[in-house]
């Protein structure tokens, strides 16, 4: 009976080992400081609120994780929310891949719940389906009134599908965490503020402004 007990204890370990805790905790960054603790100046940000979807993990092994349902919702008013726990073996992590934005078939499934509910505030409409990235915020840059800028970027329909893959080489982790470093003056830095300064539908300047994503993510 003894033996068979520790049969039992050994298996639990083996399964508690594979499914270990990975956290993948993106870390937005603007003029060189954290999102979150962000003080008042000239240029700043207001809103940032974007889907990160299909999230895989590929080891140093060969091997990967996909997480099942991956859909999370990361909004700057909730610091939690761009933390994302992965029951995933804790081992040599040599990239994660992930996609920034809600693929074409869940944005023509009809109504959802959870994080991908209507009622986030990132639903347009069948038509045009989610908003993949909102950012809004302020930079002497604009030649608008109020030196905002807005931008709205999604789509799905071809030739204006607007979510990109995003790959991130991973060249440091502690403890199953993996560090992601969203660099916004990457993104801001790109664009010619004085004449792109609203994207509020899907179309070329979207388009544009997605190419640019993948430029915003390092692991350090």
């Amino acid at each position: 009976m003894k033996k068979k007990l520790n049969i039992v204890l050994f298996l639990c370990i083996l399964s508690s080992l594979a499914t270990a805790q990975v956290q993948l905790k993106i870390c937005p960054v603007f003029n060189a400081s954290s999102l979150f603790k962000q003080e008042p100046k000239t240029d700043s940000i207001s809103v940032l609120r974007f889907y990160v979807s299909s999230v895989q993990l590929f080891f140093q092994d060969g091997t990967k994780h996909t997480e099942p349902r991956s859909y999370h919702l990361m909004d700057l008013e909730e610091a939690e929310s761009f933390i994302v726990h992965l029951k995933a073996p804790n081992n040599p992590i040599a990239k994660v891949l992930f996609h920034l934005g809600i693929d074409s078939i869940t944005s023509t499934s009809g109504a959802l719940d959870g994080v991908l509910d209507p009622v986030k505030g990132m639903y347009w409409a069948w038509q045009s389906g989610y908003i993949n990235f909102k950012l809004e915020g302020k930079s002497q840059k604009c030649n608008t009134s109020k030196k905002e800028f807005v931008f709205h970027i999604g789509g799905y329909s071809s030739p204006f599908y607007a979510l990109r893959k995003i790959e991130i080489p991973v060249h440091y982790q502690e403890n199953g965490l993996v560090k992601i470093e969203m660099n916004l003056n990457t993104l801001l830095s790109s664009l010619d503020l004085s004449k792109t300064n609203s994207v509020m539908i899907p179309g070329r300047e979207a388009m544009q402004v997605a190419d640019l994503f993948q430029n915003m993510f390092s692991n350090k």
